[in-house]
């Protein structure tokens, strides 16, 4: 009797698997559907469409998406999430995977607007959504960081966007 493994990871999804031997061993081919589902959480995805943010005014939506290895959604609406906003070192505008390194400067003072949930590959509360504002700051560029401490064994990897504040 012969006996193949296969380890699987990648996009969620059905896919097939066909197998053949092609030794001249006589084996009959066979195929299978398999489903991949999502893996572990393991990180934060940030996005945000503006370049820029206003003093005293809110800005976003900032769209929040939990991932496993592979990038697949996992729903996110409900992880606890801790947002920060600091005084960027330099100006780069995009997203960013926060890489821990440290490099922003101060922590500015920032007030949740506006938190809610929507719909996403990851089902009804998919993706967490909020508005910030940043108040009594001088402009400059900054940085968006989000992370969580969900008591998970593996931390979750914090995603960052940087943005220019101005008046």
């Amino acid at each position: 009797a012969a006996a193949l493994t296969l380890r699987l990871g990648g996009s969620c999804g059905a896919l097939s698997i066909k197998v053949k031997d092609s030794s001249g061993g006589g084996l009959r081919a066979a195929a299978a559907k398999v489903a991949i589902a999502a893996g572990a959480p393991h990180a934060l995805r940030l996005s945000c469409f503006a370049t820029c943010a206003v003093v005293g005014v809110a800005f976003g939506p900032l769209n929040i998406q939990l991932t496993d290895a592979y990038g697949n959604p996992l729903p996110s609406a409900d992880l606890p999430l801790r947002l920060t906003v600091r005084r960027a070192a330099t100006a780069v505008n995009g997203d960013d995977d926060d890489d821990g390194d440290g490099g922003d400067g101060e922590e500015l003072e920032c007030e949740l607007i506006d938190s809610f949930c929507k719909a996403s590959a990851a089902g009804v509360r998919g993706t967490a959504v909020v508005q910030l504002r940043v108040s009594n700051a001088t402009p400059g560029p900054i940085r968006v960081t989000v992370s969580s401490d969900d008591g998970a064994r593996v931390p979750l990897r914090s995603a960052s966007v940087s943005l220019q504040l101005v008046s």
